[in-house]
Protein backbone atom coordinates (compact mmCIF):
# COMPACT_ATOMS: atom_id res chain seq x y z
CA UNK A 1 0.00 0.00 0.00
CA UNK A 2 1.77 3.39 -1.01
CA UNK A 3 0.09 5.59 1.65
CA UNK A 4 1.02 3.09 4.21
CA UNK A 5 4.91 3.01 2.82
CA UNK A 6 4.74 7.00 2.22
CA UNK A 7 4.03 7.35 6.15
CA UNK A 8 6.35 4.86 7.24
CA UNK A 9 8.47 6.83 5.13
CA UNK A 10 8.05 10.06 6.63
CA UNK A 11 7.69 8.58 10.34
CA UNK A 12 11.25 6.98 9.78
CA UNK A 13 12.71 10.32 8.18
CA UNK A 14 11.53 12.36 10.86
CA UNK A 15 12.70 10.17 13.86
CA UNK A 16 16.09 10.28 12.30
CA UNK A 17 16.46 13.70 11.46
CA UNK A 18 14.33 15.51 13.69
CA UNK A 19 15.61 13.69 17.08
CA UNK A 20 13.72 16.83 19.63
CA UNK A 21 10.40 15.64 18.21
CA UNK A 22 8.40 13.93 20.97
CA UNK A 23 5.19 12.54 19.29
CA UNK A 24 4.72 11.47 15.63
CA UNK A 25 1.43 10.15 14.29
CA UNK A 26 -1.12 10.25 11.79
CA UNK A 27 -3.36 13.70 12.21
CA UNK A 28 -6.56 12.80 13.40
CA UNK A 29 -7.20 16.33 15.04
CA UNK A 30 -5.95 15.58 18.69
CA UNK A 31 -4.84 18.64 19.40
CA UNK A 32 -8.38 19.85 18.53
CA UNK A 33 -10.02 17.33 20.71
CA UNK A 34 -7.20 17.30 23.54
CA UNK A 35 -10.08 17.15 26.16
CA UNK A 36 -10.51 13.20 24.65
CA UNK A 37 -7.10 12.54 24.57
CA UNK A 38 -4.20 12.61 26.98
CA UNK A 39 -1.76 15.37 26.70
CA UNK A 40 -0.01 15.31 23.38
CA UNK A 41 3.80 16.17 24.43
CA UNK A 42 5.36 18.75 21.57
CA UNK A 43 6.67 19.43 19.43
CA UNK A 44 5.26 16.77 17.57
CA UNK A 45 4.32 15.88 13.92
CA UNK A 46 1.34 14.96 12.37
CA UNK A 47 0.43 13.38 9.09
CA UNK A 48 -2.22 13.97 7.22
CA UNK A 49 -2.85 12.42 3.07
CA UNK A 50 -5.55 14.20 1.08
CA UNK A 51 -7.49 12.46 -1.63
CA UNK A 52 -6.46 11.47 -5.03
CA UNK A 53 -7.96 12.52 -7.82
CA UNK A 54 -7.43 9.69 -10.66
CA UNK A 55 -6.93 9.38 -14.84
CA UNK A 56 -6.66 6.70 -16.74
CA UNK A 57 -3.61 6.24 -18.67
CA UNK A 58 -4.58 3.19 -20.79
CA UNK A 59 -6.57 -0.35 -20.31
CA UNK A 60 -5.75 -0.92 -16.36
CA UNK A 61 -3.59 1.59 -15.47
CA UNK A 62 -4.05 4.87 -13.79
CA UNK A 63 -2.38 8.11 -12.00
CA UNK A 64 -3.44 9.67 -8.81
CA UNK A 65 -2.34 13.02 -7.88
CA UNK A 66 -2.65 13.41 -3.88
CA UNK A 67 -0.94 15.49 -0.89
CA UNK A 68 0.46 14.80 2.31
CA UNK A 69 0.42 17.33 4.60
CA UNK A 70 3.31 17.93 7.45
CA UNK A 71 1.58 19.61 10.31
CA UNK A 72 4.34 21.05 13.17
CA UNK A 73 2.88 21.76 16.19
CA UNK A 74 5.85 23.39 18.84
CA UNK A 75 5.47 24.79 22.22
CA UNK A 76 4.44 28.52 22.30
CA UNK A 77 7.19 30.71 22.50
CA UNK A 78 7.06 34.45 23.53
CA UNK A 79 7.59 37.76 22.30
CA UNK A 80 10.21 39.08 20.22
CA UNK A 81 10.53 42.44 21.06
CA UNK A 82 14.22 43.62 22.17
CA UNK A 83 15.98 42.03 24.94
CA UNK A 84 12.60 39.67 25.55
CA UNK A 85 13.37 36.58 27.20
CA UNK A 86 12.98 34.10 24.65
CA UNK A 87 13.06 35.85 21.92
CA UNK A 88 16.08 33.98 20.08
CA UNK A 89 13.65 30.33 20.07
CA UNK A 90 10.84 32.58 18.81
CA UNK A 91 12.19 34.23 15.78
CA UNK A 92 13.87 30.57 14.75
CA UNK A 93 10.48 29.43 14.64
CA UNK A 94 10.49 31.39 11.20
CA UNK A 95 13.26 28.59 9.97
CA UNK A 96 10.65 25.93 10.92
CA UNK A 97 9.11 25.51 7.70
CA UNK A 98 11.92 24.99 5.83
CA UNK A 99 13.23 22.55 8.09
CA UNK A 100 10.18 20.46 6.93
CA UNK A 101 10.86 21.20 3.47
CA UNK A 102 14.55 20.11 3.56
CA UNK A 103 13.90 17.14 5.31
CA UNK A 104 10.76 15.61 3.51
CA UNK A 105 11.20 17.04 0.09
CA UNK A 106 11.89 14.08 -2.91
CA UNK A 107 11.00 11.26 -0.46
CA UNK A 108 9.28 9.07 -2.31
CA UNK A 109 8.12 5.19 -2.52
CA UNK A 110 7.96 2.56 -5.11
CA UNK A 111 5.30 3.96 -7.60
CA UNK A 112 4.83 7.47 -6.80
CA UNK A 113 6.55 10.32 -7.73
CA UNK A 114 8.96 12.39 -5.23
CA UNK A 115 6.82 14.68 -2.82
CA UNK A 116 7.13 18.07 -4.10
CA UNK A 117 6.60 20.65 -1.33
CA UNK A 118 2.95 22.73 -2.80
CA UNK A 119 2.09 25.02 -0.18
CA UNK A 120 2.82 26.05 3.22
CA UNK A 121 -0.06 27.48 5.81
CA UNK A 122 0.54 30.69 8.06
CA UNK A 123 1.62 30.04 11.68
CA UNK A 124 -1.45 29.00 13.94
CA UNK A 125 -0.95 30.55 17.73
CA UNK A 126 -3.41 28.14 19.75
CA UNK A 127 -3.56 27.69 23.54
CA UNK A 128 0.20 27.00 24.37
CA UNK A 129 1.25 25.74 20.98
CA UNK A 130 2.24 27.36 17.56
CA UNK A 131 1.10 25.24 14.22
CA UNK A 132 1.51 25.39 10.63
CA UNK A 133 1.38 22.91 8.39
CA UNK A 134 3.47 22.12 4.70
CA UNK A 135 2.19 19.84 1.95
CA UNK A 136 3.26 18.10 -0.22
CA UNK A 137 1.87 16.69 -3.58
CA UNK A 138 3.10 13.24 -5.16
CA UNK A 139 1.37 11.29 -8.25
CA UNK A 140 0.87 7.46 -7.63
CA UNK A 141 0.95 5.00 -10.47
CA UNK A 142 -1.13 2.44 -10.37
CA UNK A 143 0.23 -1.05 -11.61
CA UNK A 144 -1.17 -2.90 -14.51
CA UNK A 145 -3.42 -5.67 -13.75
CA UNK A 146 -3.29 -8.64 -15.61
CA UNK A 147 -6.67 -10.01 -16.72
CA UNK A 148 -6.80 -13.54 -15.06
CA UNK A 149 -10.52 -14.49 -15.77
CA UNK A 150 -11.10 -17.65 -18.00
CA UNK A 151 -11.35 -16.87 -21.28
CA UNK A 152 -15.07 -17.74 -22.86
CA UNK A 153 -15.34 -18.98 -26.39
CA UNK A 154 -17.79 -17.95 -28.40
CA UNK A 155 -19.45 -20.37 -30.52
CA UNK A 156 -19.57 -18.93 -34.19
CA UNK A 157 -22.57 -19.86 -36.49
CA UNK A 158 -22.15 -19.45 -40.04
CA UNK A 159 -24.97 -18.95 -42.25
CA UNK A 160 -25.00 -20.04 -45.52
CA UNK A 161 -27.32 -17.93 -48.26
Amino acid sequence: MKLKDIYLLVEETAQAKMPHLQYIDLQKKQFERDTENYPIPVPALLVEFGGASFSNLAKHRQIGDSTVSIYFYQELVTDTFNKAELRDETIELLDSKEEIFQHFEGLKVDDTTQLVRQSESDFTFEKNNVWFKVTFSFAQYEKKKENTGKIKAIPVIIVET
